[in-house]
């Protein structure tokens, strides 16, 4: 959706002041209660504070929401966006946000935000690639950090009943690699079946650079074996939806592992990061990689093709999609 901005006044305080009544009302209200004389005395402090990085935000020639965006000391600070609740979940807010940090990245420099515990932007910031550095009382601070120092990986540790789902590691490309190289394993995946562990290596240092994208190792409880690896993000061809993958050790196949950790990722993806809308494909000659589709709750929704990266192959496939309700 197209929306502009314009330099916030101080004019701005009534819009301000009921952009937050519509916004945070409901949970600032069971935290602290809702007084509008002390709200309206903060956001006459914020325009003091923040006048010059403040800025409305317009859409279909309405003032929509509001944001503030500055830097502090080399770090760049998200320090408000509040958007009108009918122009909510039309990607604004997501939008204004990467901007955001496109800025940070190319400035290498960190990124921080501060929201309320209950705000349910968290998600947001979580889908965005945040990473949550401290709970303090009532507020959540989250970051991303550009500037060199060595970033924690995103993906929380998740435990299911015969699996541990961890983040990627550089150590892990040994093991990888026997699965990427083995033909019956690739013969159907989008990647070309690997000839050397350098493939395995540039993968596990591209899921790094990913910011999207969301991926973890699986790792049997028992034995502490690292079987397979899947991941979720948002599908480049269809709006809205979040693609899942899954590739696991040609000997743990037909065990329901693929099942037992993708059922976690999708849960993850829908509780903390706000996603409702599922998809999925697979080779049609690969049914049973539909059969893990089908038992997350996939349906069958359109016919397709699927080309390796490299181009070697194309393969007649069916999509599948899931929307989770609220």
């Amino acid at each position: 959706m197209n929306y502009t901005f314009r330099d916030c006044t101080n004019n701005d305080v009534e819009f301000i002041l009921n952009l937050k009544e519509l916004c945070l009302k409901w949970y600032v209200e069971k935290i602290y209660g809702w007084d509008k004389e002390v709200q309206r005395q903060k956001t006459l402090n914020e325009l003091s504070r923040l006048a010059e990085n403040m800025r409305i935000i317009i859409s279909d020639d309405k003032d929509i929401g509001v944001t503030a965006f500055y830097e502090n000391n080399g770090v760049y600070v998200v320090g408000l966006i509040m958007i009108h609740p009918d122009y909510q979940k039309k990607g604004i807010a997501t939008s204004i946000i990467e901007e955001y940090i496109k800025t940070a990245k190319a400035e290498n420099k960190k990124i921080i935000v501060k929201t309320y515990v209950k705000n349910p932007a968290r998600k947001l910031y979580n889908r965005l690639g945040f990473i949550l550095k401290s709970i303090e009382g009532t507020h959540a601070y989250y970051e991303i950090d550009f500037s060199g120092k060595k970033q924690v990986h995103k993906e929380p540790v998740i435990e299911t009943e015969r699996l541990i789902l961890r983040p990627i590691k550089l150590s892990d490309a040994e093991a990888m690699f026997e699965w990427n190289s083995d033909p019956c394993v690739a013969k159907y995946m989008s990647y070309p079946c690997a000839k050397d562990i350098q493939q395995t290596i540039d993968f596990i240092k591209g899921t790094f650079a990913d910011e999207k994208e969301w991926n973890w190792a699986f790792v049997l409880k028992d034995g502490n074996k690292l079987i397979g690896s899947g991941g979720i993000g948002p599908n480049n061809e269809m709006e809205g939806y979040w693609g899942i993958g899954y590739n696991l050790h040609y000997d743990y196949w037909h065990k329901g592992y693929c099942t037992e950790a993708m059922k976690a990722i999708v849960d993850f993806a829908h509780k903390e990061l706000g996603v409702n809308r599922i998809c999925s494909e697979h080779a049609v000659d690969n049914p049973r990689s539909g059969k893990v589709m089908e038992k997350l709750g996939l349906t069958y929704h359109h016919d397709g093709t699927i080309t390796k990266f490299d181009g070697s192959e194309t393969f007649k496939a069916k999509f599948y999609t899931m929307e989770i309700e609220e």
